[in-house]
């Protein structure tokens, strides 16, 4: 335990010059580190350190009036120290399997951001040379590591190097070409002392490619080692899955990979850029670990981390981080995915004391959307961010999707507060979803054999998305006798479409993502599709939602049809 007999002094080779200050944190991304190991204390962890110079380490004790000055657990803010409820990370000790090279000239330097300052330099250049291991350059150069997969954990490295020589990583998914939509803003910066320098970057990193811009001093420089210390959560047992199609195969080996990867102490979104744990998204994740992973202890641990409500009830649409402690606007949807997780955990493992610990949470969820059920049994005008999904859908007005999401989770908690025997709570649900069933109506297209995605200006508007009728009949507003059509028009290949309200297609201006960001923000949102004849199609998060449909039509010899849509994401992956 430590105590006031403990020392400590400022780690000043750590610098706050990497982050641009005008920047939100939101856009900033994950945390940018500058380390000069010039300023490195030396030797501290060896015994016989000389730390004469070193304060005392200031003992940290609750400071209000029921504190009492305690130092030790429990006390605030933390409480009682409980056993850890999720298995120790870990994973393997990656190295690169390829480098290539390029020789630079003078480094202009305007820009804080060592990952943005690198991709100014390596779009400007040419065909790089193949290097064998340990690199070895002139400075200024660029140097880039192919892992040959996407890998996220601690970045080791050591470099041969005169004092001041300033590496610049960035590390990233994809090869360094136009600038996504979001730029480029995490990496890190390491100064050299001129020897012994070996250094570990003090945040996770996921990334395939790590650019190096070597500059600040001219010279011979060696990269004589590079590896990524993978930490991630531990899979066990011996789930499997194969068959006679390939593709089938390789979608398997590619998605169960991707969720291992982002698979820390929380369930994240991605790797590399954002590493949030969004409330909504870890649903797939979870359900990924349920059917494949003998150990479902982050299963249960999504669910009690996203158990934080506003004083509203709703859930933060991100937690543990800097969304939840912002305090913000929500993405309401995301918590009824949160919602579908405590369900999954009821059906899975049947654990009604876990189960009913979660169900308050999951009726305010529920109660939040009430102020927004209209007299004929639809939501309408709900508030904040409803996103739904990244393909173009109507989440406005009247909206058969909003509506839908909404009385799936209805019927899920009825089925769930049933089984715990809460039987009012089962009729408070019920009764909800019979006002409204009738109140859904409205959508349902009799000629298209569909339910439209919206209704406003006096009626049902004709855009219709996968997700209005796949969640009409998960929630079981569609009458059965309406499943075949359903089933037929929203797997048709002829009628499916992609369309995104904020990411362009192939071949569109670097600027158009910019511009449809700002249309979902000030309204302008307008179809480009045929919106009598064409459907739009999920985008891969919803997609589990349009398969249960699917499956709850009987129609599962779909899937693999289905399934192989997403083919293309395996190849990326792998």
């Amino acid at each position: 335990m430590s105590d006031a007999a403990w020392k400590a002094r400022a780690g000043l080779g750590w610098k706050t010059d990497a982050h641009d200050p005008h920047l939100p944190l939101v856009v900033a991304g994950v945390p940018v580190e500058s380390f000069d190991a010039r300023d490195e204390v030396k030797d501290w962890v060896a015994p016989g350190h000389d730390d004469g110079t070193w304060g005392a380490a200031p003992v940290i004790t609750p400071v209000h009036i029921g504190g009492r000055g305690r130092s030790q657990p429990p006390s605030d803010p933390y409480g009682p120290l409980l056993p850890r409820g999720t298995a120790m990370l870990g994973g393997d000790l990656c190295r690169p399997v390829a480098a290539l090279v390029w020789g630079v000239g003078a480094v202009d330097a305007p820009v804080p951001g060592p990952a943005e300052r690198v991709e100014r330099v390596v779009r400007g250049l040419g065909e790089g040379t193949g290097s064998g291991w340990p690199v070895e350059a002139l400075a200024p150069v660029v140097i880039r590591l192919d892992m040959g997969r996407i890998v996220a954990g601690f970045v080791d490295f050591a470099v041969e190097a005169p004092a001041g020589t300033v590496f610049e990583f960035h590390y990233t998914e994809e090869l360094v070409g136009r600038p996504g939509p979001f730029g480029a803003h995490g990496g890190s910066r390491f100064v050299a002392k001129g020897q012994d320098d070996r250094h570990r970057v003090f945040d996770k990193k996921g990334f395939r490619f790590a650019y190096v811009l070597v500059h600040g001093a001219a010279g011979p420089v060696r990269l004589t080692e590079f590896s990524v210390q993978e930490d991630l959560y531990p899979w066990t047992g011996d789930a499997d899955f194969d068959c006679s199609d390939p593709g089938l195969v390789r979608l398997y080996r590619a998605g169960r990979p991707t969720v291992e990867v982002n698979s820390w102490g929380a369930f994240i979104d991605c790797p590399s850029r954002e590493q949030r744990a969004w409330t909504g998204d870890a649903v797939v994740h979870q359900m990924v670990h349920l059917a494949t992973n003998a150990d479902w202890r982050l299963a249960w641990h999504y669910l009690d981390l996203g158990n934080s409500p506003r004083p509203d009830g709703i859930l933060p649409m991100s937690v543990a981080g800097d969304v939840e402690a912002g305090e913000g606007f929500t993405i309401p949807d995301w918590s009824l995915h949160w919602v579908h997780g405590v369900f999954n955990l009821y059906r899975f493992a049947g654990d009604r004391e876990r189960v009913k610990s979660f169900m308050p949470t999951v009726e305010r969820v529920l109660r939040w959307y009430l102020p927004f059920l209209n007299r004929a049994g639809r939501l309408q005008d709900v508030v904040e961010w409803n996103l739904v999904d990244w393909s173009a859908l109507y989440s406005d007005a009247e909206s058969a999707i909003v509506t839908g999401l909404w009385a799936r989770w209805l019927a899920e908690f009825a089925e769930m507060a049933g089984w715990l025997g809460e039987a009012a709570s089962r009729d408070w649900a019920e009764a909800l979803i019979a006002r409204v069933r009738s109140g859904f109506e409205l959508f349902w297209d009799e000629e298209r054999g569909v339910y439209v995605d919206h209704a406003g200006d006096g009626g049902a508007q004709p855009p219709v998305n996968q997700l209005a009728s796949a969640l009409a009949v998960v929630s079981g507003l569609a009458p059965v006798d309406r499943h075949a059509r359903i089933v037929a028009a929203i797997t048709d290949p002829a009628r499916l479409v992609v369309r995104s309200w904020m990411f362009p297609g192939a071949g569109a201006s670097p600027g158009e993502a910019g511009l449809r960001f700002r249309r979902m923000i000030t309204g302008g949102l307008g179809p480009d599709w045929d919106v009598e004849r064409e459907i739009v199609l999920s985008e891969p998060f919803m997609a589990y939602v349009v398969h249960d449909a699917v499956a709850a039509m009987g129609r599962q010899d779909l899937l693999p049809g289905l399934l192989r849509r997403r083919g293309r994401l395996s190849d990326r992956r792998l």
